[in-house]
């Protein structure tokens, strides 16, 4: 069942939509308070564990909005990996299997990437915590010739090769009018940002674009969970 969602406040119009494939392992949660925003979106792989674990606790990360506004990168990473960090231990001290179960996360409170193992520096930083990474025929790059991702939540096997630790970009102040996509790799696997960003500034019906792009997407033989949410600022 695909799900769509629209909401609006004084500040910000977020729109966001999620089209399952097979395991039905995206999430996208979302939060405005006191005029502050903060996106989550998860994709889940391998076992159910930790997705439906992070569906019933995500508002863990919640707390994010106990820190004052970071200054500098270096600050917003600090914060977002306290707040990680303490949610693996969460997992660990309430005994949820991660082993063979994880997610990989983006947050737009400040913004984080997916990391692809063959990137020359995840590719350097795996290899010196003694894991491979390696590629099969027609297939992608993985973690000890199993995850496709180098840092998630969870898969605790693969440690300390694959860890959770965020890699931060911003913090960034968006102007009026400016807005931001976040999607999961079944969008981004078969399309480029800049592909996606000149199809939604010219966009009439963003709700609509956003189903387009995972036709698309489809289209392309993507073959994984799409969800992607769009947030517009409004006014300061």
């Amino acid at each position: 069942k695909s799900v769509e969602l629209k909401t609006r406040s004084g500040r910000y119009e977020t729109h966001h939509y999620v089209r399952p494939f097979l395991k039905n392992q995206d999430r996208v949660f979302q939060l405005i308070v006191d005029n502050k925003v903060f996106s989550m979106l998860f994709d889940g792989h391998g076992k159910n564990d930790v997705i439906h674990y992070i569906d019933k606790n995500h508002s863990y990360f919640n707390r994010l909005f106990d820190y004052p506004f970071p200054n500098s990168n270096e600050k917003a990473t600090e914060i977002v990996n306290i707040v990680i960090h303490g949610f693996m231990k969460k997992m660990k001290d309430e005994k949820i299997k991660t082993q063979g179960s994880g997610s990989t996360f983006v947050f737009a409170f400040h913004d984080s990437q997916d990391h692809k193992p063959d990137e020359t520096n995840e590719k350097k930083r795996v290899e010196a915590a003694g894991g491979t990474v390696t590629k099969e025929a027609n297939d992608v790059y993985r973690v000890g010739r199993s995850l496709a991702i180098s840092r998630a939540i969870g898969d605790t096997e693969l440690a300390p090769a694959v860890i959770p630790t965020a890699f931060v970009y911003g913090p960034f102040k968006m102007k009026i009018g400016g807005y931001y996509i976040m999607a999961s790799d079944g969008i981004f696997d078969v399309m480029s940002n800049i592909e996606i960003f000149n199809r939604l500034k010219i966009a009439k019906n963003i709700d609509q674009e956003l189903k387009d792009l995972t036709e698309i997407s489809r289209d392309r033989k993507s073959h994984d969970d799409m969800s992607l949410l769009y947030l517009r600022v409004l006014n300061d």
